[in-house]
């Protein structure tokens, strides 16, 4: 196996980007769009990073950094399907940790997610504390959840509508703040 490798989206490997993300049979997601690639390339606010094996992008997600806050929030994840369960955990893990550590030595300690509810994974959290794919990337993190959006409605918070792409979703959404403990900090 070759050494993975993590890449920004630039003109040059566009292609592979936009190759990821509208291969939908093979990919992880709840919804897909039309994308503005280029906004990646244009805007120093947005990037989109992947993780690269033999040639083949793995996955991708997109950083967008906060304008008067040191906040970012991550988005748009994209993973292939990988057959074994563990090899998924480990390159995901891999990729976070790579993102993650690369934001917070520039000062960015905490940031944000909107992840579609699954009741599966909040029986799981009720009944063992625990969700199917923890990622010891996370272990560094306090977590907290910001907000519950209901089915077809909208954020009351305007940061946090945005971060749901100003728009309802057919299922519940939640809003997830993580903030580096301070142990891990380099300040």
């Amino acid at each position: 196996m070759s050494p993975r490798e993590i890449i920004l989206c630039q003109n040059e490997n566009l292609q592979l980007f936009e190759d990821l993300y509208s291969d939908t049979s093979s990919i992880y997601r709840t919804e897909t769009y039309q994308r503005n690639f280029n906004s990646y390339i244009e805007n120093s606010d947005k990037e989109l990073w992947g993780i690269k094996e033999n040639g083949l992008l793995l996955g991708a997600l997109a950083i967008y950094k906060w304008k008067g806050l040191p906040y970012f929030t991550i988005y748009d994840l994209a993973l292939k399907q990988i057959q074994s369960r563990n090899l998924y955990i480990e390159s995901l893990n891999e990729f976070l940790i790579h993102i993650l550590d690369m934001q917070n030595n520039k000062g960015y300690f905490t940031f944000f997610t909107a992840n579609q509810f699954r009741p599966s994974r909040k029986k799981q959290l009720d009944n063992f504390g625990y969700a199917p794919l923890m990622l010891s990337v996370f272990d560094k993190y306090d977590a907290y959840l910001e907000e519950i959006v209901p089915e077809n409605s909208r954020s009351k918070n305007q940061r946090f509508d945005e971060l749901l792409g100003s728009k309802t979703h057919p299922f519940e959404m939640w809003i997830r703040r993580y903030s580096l403990k301070m142990q891990y900090r380099k300040i």
